[in-house]
């Protein structure tokens, strides 16, 4: 596993261009706008962007708030932060410099959005944790990101995918961070996700409710 320093490393190296991959794509280009829409954002509500990076998901959360909402961006990288500032000012994000599984927050929010940001976290369920205990009786969490894809029968589904991403310094982290991991994670708290999926497999988005009890509802 990543320490939070080694992860900060490489996040300062690609600083520059990430806003331009975040536009073009090496990932489905509804990822994004669909695991906004799945956090059900009330107007005027709040929402926590983790791992916000340089500032991708800020106008698609602001138009889900709208002018009376609150849009509040985490992230470690003081490089990624400098370029999300940018930005932040536009789309009026109030933005933390913080480690995801520490965070200095008080208050309720409405939503909670890990993009493309869970898996390169080092501990992403203390991350999870602390922001499932930021979410108010209804609020919603919804974590888009990518893994190994996968058949039923547990074979590799895309084989030329599965060899782009050996090449690449998230091989073992695809490798190690798994989704039933995070299926239990919610299985444990009695919590039950919504899924859906693109590129064999390759990326996903899970959403999840919580309520008063400690469940979830399914989608409505």
């Amino acid at each position: 596993m990543d320490t939070l320093a080694q992860v900060a490393r490489h996040y300062r190296r690609i600083a520059a261009p990430y806003g331009l991959l975040a536009r073009t794509g090496l990932w489905p280009p509804q990822l994004r706008k669909r695991a906004v829409a799945a956090l059900r954002l009330p107007a005027g509500g709040r929402v926590l962007d983790i791992g916000c990076g340089t500032s991708a998901s800020f106008g698609l959360l602001r138009k889900a708030v709208g002018d009376a909402g609150a849009v509040v961006g985490i992230e470690y990288v003081p490089e990624m932060l400098e370029y999300a500032r940018k930005n932040s000012q536009r789309y009026r994000v109030q933005l933390v410099r913080a480690d995801a599984g520490h965070l200095p927050l008080q208050g309720e929010f409405d939503g909670v959005l890990f993009c493309l940001s869970f898996f390169v976290i080092p501990d992403s369920f203390a991350a999870l944790e602390s922001a499932w205990k930021l979410l108010h009786p209804g609020g919603r969490v919804v974590i888009a990101d990518g893994k190994y894809p996968v058949s039923p029968d547990g074979e590799w589904a895309s084989r030329g995918m599965a060899r782009v991403i050996a090449r690449t310094r998230f091989e073992p982290l695809l490798r190690t961070r798994s989704i039933p991991a995070l299926r239990e994670w919610f299985a444990a708290r009695e919590v039950r996700c919504e899924w859906e999926q693109w590129w064999g497999g390759v990326f996903f988005t899970c959403g999840a409710t919580r309520v008063e009890s400690g469940r979830a509802e399914t989608g409505r």
